[in-house]
């Protein structure tokens, strides 16, 4: 039943006990329980409102930063993700495959805020190799929604 659950509350975190109990076909008692515990247990971390901030008109600047890092002999990469994760700009923070070791994303209000916090927070922890900034300029899908696509075309039809 947890696995189901979880993957119930990832689609749709708002859905009511009466809801889920409904479609896992047990107790509202039961459901409860089972959130209560997966909260308890840490595996539940939060649950989180999906915003078009595009159609919101709020002004933000998000920015993806790609982290060449020297693992540390003892640690590996722990111990310089957790110093990058205390910076509370840091959205998010994972270990990558690849070319680069770490992805670090975060929210900013303008290019010379984040630009900032990649020049004198992230590029100064000891262990950072190399740093590499992408910003964010459209979200055309997020967490498997649209954010694009409701409106008409507005651009004339191009015939030869």
């Amino acid at each position: 039943m947890k696995g189901k659950l979880l993957e119930l509350l990832a689609e749709n975190s708002s859905r009511s006990l009466a809801e889920l109990a409904a479609l896992l076909h047990c107790s509202e008692e039961e459901v409860g329980q089972a959130i209560a515990d997966l909260e308890h247990d840490n595996i539940i971390t939060g649950y989180y409102a999906g915003i078009n901030w595009q159609k919101a008109n709020v002004e933000r600047l998000k920015a993806i930063i790609e982290l060449k890092i020297k693992p540390q002999s003892a640690h590996g990469f722990d111990a310089i993700a957790r110093k990058i994760a205390a910076i509370p700009e840091v959205q998010t923070l994972r270990l990558l495959s690849g070319t680069y070791d770490l992805m670090v994303e975060i929210d900013g209000r303008t290019f010379y805020e984040v630009a900032g916090i990649v020049s004198s927070r992230l590029a100064t922890i000891e262990g950072v190799e190399s740093t590499t900034t992408h910003f964010m300029l459209k979200t055309y899908k997020e967490n498997g929604v649209l954010m694009v696509g409701d409106e008409h075309d507005q651009r004339l039809a191009v015939t030869p």
